[in-house]
């Protein structure tokens, strides 16, 4: 049985084939909504999105991903060996924007993906056919040159978690994401948990009560030997700071939680600050995994407040579909 591409609405229950993509996979839309591109029996086709009679662009052995640029151009993969290339959107002869490097570990260039500013071209780099760790790179459009942004295993290629053990308690192992290898890093008789990565990667910040309370402690990651005590009079969820410069933990009480911070150098050495109160509240939910977080731009916290509330009678219960297309006729593109 032969593909075919179909539309759907939002505003409607029912999809339509498209008339005119008898085969096509892979489809993609150009920027303006208008066209349809896709592939199908070795060409690269586009036909509008209402359906009609399609048109050809190139001759494309398969593809392994394709993008409408802003620019009225298509960049597509169209091998397992290939780097990517570019065609007109009214088509044309396709010409070569990459070529895999093979001394740089690149067998192939695939799933471009156009930045709207027409400047560049997020892709895949594979290192073999079938690649369980790819890259992602950024073509700069004008130079023909590229480069890496994201390796495999990026926000690191180790995951820290707790295993609780009949004979040690809490231990903190590390998992490679890689090999799938589990080794130990912190296993002894108090408990340890609570992990997290400062944001580069050097540091481990955990709770241990080792010292007969919960505290929290740093140590370095990769390199053997040192541990700092962070906070004093019991601490727990620690929480790094966005820049690395400050890590924040908390306290708990039946009455009352506090935030504390203490400001960190890494520079040269690690060395950790005075511990200080930030804020103070009540019914605020603790407890294990860490159950609070900063916001991205590092100026406030995301906290769980828990409060008794009477509950409300349902009375009645709205549904609504495509709530896009209502959202569109209440507040129209270009509307005050």
């Amino acid at each position: 049985m032969r593909p075919q591409l179909y539309m759907r609405r939002t505003d409607q229950l029912e999809a339509r084939p498209i008339a005119g993509t008898d085969g096509g996979i892979s489809p993609f839309l150009s920027p303006d909504d208008r066209w349809v591109a896709f592939w199908a029996d070795g060409q690269l086709m586009k036909v509008p999105v209402a359906g009609g009679v399609p048109v050809t662009l190139c001759d494309a052995e398969m593809i392994f991903g394709a993008s409408w640029g802003p620019e009225g151009t298509i960049v597509f993969s169209p091998s397992l060996g290939s780097g990517l290339l570019k065609v007109p959107a009214d088509g044309g002869k396709p010409e070569t924007l990459t070529t895999p490097d093979k001394a740089g570990e690149e067998a192939s260039h695939r799933l471009p993906h156009c930045l709207a500013d027409g400047k560049g071209v997020l892709f895949t780099i594979m290192r073999e056919p079938y690649d369980l760790e790819p890259r992602v790179a950024l073509l700069d459009l004008k130079t023909r040159t590229w480069r890496v942004v994201v390796e495999d295993g990026a926000d690191g290629n180790t995951l820290a978690f707790v295993e609780d053990r009949p004979d040690t308690g809490a231990d903190i192992l590390l998992l490679d994401l890689p090999s799938r290898r589990v080794t130990a890093f912190l296993s002894s008789r108090a408990n340890e948990a609570d992990p997290t990565f400062s944001p580069d990667g050097r540091w481990l910040a955990y709770v241990s009560d080792e010292s007969g309370s919960w505290e929290v402690y740093v140590r370095p990651f990769a390199d053997a030997g040192g541990k700092w005590q962070i906070s004093s009079e019991a601490g727990y969820e620690p929480l790094w700071g966005r820049n690395g410069r400050q890590l924040f933990y908390r306290r708990w009480s039946r009455q009352q939680q506090q935030a504390w911070a203490v400001d960190i150098r890494i520079v040269g050495e690690f060395s950790a600050g005075k511990p200080r109160l930030l804020f103070e509240g009540s019914g605020l939910q603790d407890g294990f995994p860490r159950v609070w977080d900063t916001s991205l731009d590092g100026q406030r916290f995301l906290m769980v407040k828990m409060e008794e509330r009477k509950p409300a009678p349902l009375t009645e219960m709205v549904l609504v579909q495509n709530w896009f297309e209502e959202l569109r006729r209440l507040a129209p593109v270009g509307g005050n």
